[in-house]
């Protein structure tokens, strides 16, 4: 399997999967379930007027491009960003760097080892 960058993710069409790159492995994960988005969008509720309230964002499935060569690209499904951070946002462009945290909300479908690796990268 040739390893990909995140110019080629970016370029994939969308379709049934949800997308992200592990060291330059494609990783699909299904699209989550009106159950996921409900509890993603009420714990958006709850941390985005904090964020806000401090200068910063709390923004939903946004692509964060953790590492370069073999790139690496991760969207938690909550990303909140500083006051700081947002200002180095280009809204028009995937976000190079972490998130001051990041929030995933398992899916049945989520195995530990996916999570681990989730957690890892955004940890390294």
């Amino acid at each position: 399997m040739k390893e990909m960058t995140a110019e080629e993710l970016f370029a994939l069409p969308e379709d049934v999967w949800r997308y992200e790159l592990q060291a330059g492995f494609l990783v699909e994960e299904p699209r989550p379930v009106f159950r996921h988005q409900l509890t993603l969008l009420r714990l958006n509720e709850i941390v985005g007027p904090v964020a806000r309230a401090h200068g910063g964002r709390a923004v939903p499935e946004v692509d964060l491009i953790l590492a370069r060569r073999p790139d690496t690209v991760r969207a938690p499904d909550i990303s909140l960003f500083t006051r700081e951070q947002w200002e180095r946002v280009d809204v028009d462009r995937p976000y190079e760097g972490v998130a001051e945290l990041v929030i995933e909300v398992l899916s049945p479908s989520n195995t530990p080892a996916e999570m681990h690796a989730k957690v890892a990268d955004h940890l390294a």
